[in-house]
């Protein structure tokens, strides 16, 4: 019964490398209209540009964490941030 080992194993590393493309693609993904969403131990992030482009918003879940100017008012992709 050598040949049965090597069967089980063979198995048991086809399950493994399923489950482990699965949480990959699970990990990231784009949703529609460019907004990226990162799923981890403590929920889903989500980095989104707003609706007249000029920011780019972290928010988790309900919550807003933050936003980063990318465009001025004229449409004009913003300078690097700068150190004081």
């Amino acid at each position: 019964m050598p040949g049965r080992g090597r069967a089980v194993l063979a198995r048991a590393l086809q399950f493994a490398a399923t489950v482990a493309v699965a949480l990959f693609i699970n990990h990231t993904y784009v949703d529609v209209g460019g907004t990226t969403s990162v799923r981890s131990f403590f929920g889903v992030h989500k980095v989104a540009d707003s609706e007249d482009g000029r920011f780019r918003v972290l928010s988790h879940g309900t919550t807003l964490h933050g936003a980063e100017r990318i465009r001025d008012a004229n449409g004009y992709r913003s300078a690097a941030p700068r150190n004081p």
